[in-house]
């Protein structure tokens, strides 16, 4: 790929969020009022491009932000160390460091300690924005990403008793990305982005490199990527390069058809990840095919009803389908139903 025209592999400058205007003013107004918010949606539909426009916006407003994609930390005390590093360094009305509030200073001075108890000091360390916004009238949202890693590093009775911790916030705002935080606050589930934004978009773009895109293929482009966010750049992306070889000055079935197939094999390293972690279970498999496939879930004797239900319930919780209708279910991302039918075969 030779082109940076779509972005990819990074949160998107704003100009790139296709069709968010209206939503991240939904997201935005919570979390001005003091509340948290649970962002839900599945992988590579740009939440966390979303929270980092979002605090950009409360950045220009004079809020102290803080950013922790939990993916990063190994250890539950790695995690607290970075909270409390970032509530050190938050300043009071006055521009005055607020490092001497004496819930941080003695965090930090226990963080080190070998002595202290990880969970304790994880759970302590999330008390602290709420402690210095209440306490010294600062205006925080702090925003932590890939929050299904919580359980890894911290386990199910710490995190339960962090959730009860945060039910108590009014002063910090949160924006947690994923789901073990949906008990906490307001859920917003990341909406589907209108067919006429990405038209638009996708126009402009091929247009603004004096390549014309007829509205026929536009729409071609759109039912390939079901309009998913990253799987829609990188399609763009590979049809862009193959215009770029050939030199062309407008876009062309053909030039789609090249990009499509570029695109589902560069796809095939993150299809592979997903079917073999859902893959463990057999019987997920099953109905991952079956459904690709379009065949009715229950014929046959490979599994009993309750393991295909279980199996599909576990489908629609990790977002992978959702239900359309009573027994009907579809796939968020079409370009992994067409890996499913090409690649199971």
């Amino acid at each position: 790929m030779t082109s940076r025209l779509f972005p990819l592999g990074r949160p998107v400058p704003r100009e790139d969020l296709v069709g968010r205007q209206d939503f991240m003013k939904n997201l935005h107004n919570p979390l001005s009022e003091g509340q948290s918010v649970m962002l839900a949606g599945p992988r590579r539909v740009g939440k966390t491009s979303l929270a980092m426009e979002i605090l950009r916006q409360f950045q220009e407003k004079n809020y102290d932000t803080a950013y922790f994609d939990l993916f990063r930390y190994n250890t539950k005390r790695a995690l607290a160390v970075a909270i409390i590093d970032a509530c050190a360094h938050i300043r009071d009305g006055t521009g005055e460091s607020v490092r001497a509030d004496s819930c941080t200073s003695s965090l930090r001075a226990e963080m080190n300690s070998e002595e202290r108890d990880g969970d304790a000091l994880l759970i302590e360390s999330f008390q602290l924005p709420e402690r210095i916004a209440r306490e010294g009238g600062r205006r925080l949202v702090f925003v932590f990403d890939e929050t299904q890693e919580i359980i890894r590093l911290a386990g199910k009775p710490t995190l339960q008793t962090i959730q009860e911790r945060f039910q108590h916030h009014t002063s910090a705002s949160y924006l947690f990305l994923g789901s073990p935080f949906a008990t906490v606050g307001t859920s917003l589930p990341m909406p589907p982005i209108a067919v006429g934004s990405w038209q638009k978009y996708i126009t402009q773009k091929f247009n603004s490199k004096d390549i014309a895109a007829s509205e026929r293929l536009v729409l071609e482009i759109l039912t390939l990527s079901g309009g998913y966010p990253q799987d829609t750049m990188l399609l763009c992306t590979e049809i862009y390069s193959a215009v770029l070889e050939e030199g062309a000055s407008a876009l062309s079935m053909e030039y789609v058809r090249v990009g499509y197939e570029r695109t589902q094999t560069a796809m095939a390293i993150i299809f592979d990840e997903v079917l073999n972690h859902l893959g463990k279970t057999p019987v997920n498999r099953q109905v991952l095919v079956q459904l690709a496939k379009n065949q009715r879930l229950y014929a046959g004797r490979q599994h009993n009803p309750n393991e295909i239900k279980r199996a599909v319930d576990t489908l629609v919780t990790r977002m992978i389908i959702d239900k359309t209708d009573r027994g009907s279910y579809r796939f968020l991302e079409p370009m992994f139903k067409h890996y499913l039918i090409h690649r199971l075969a």
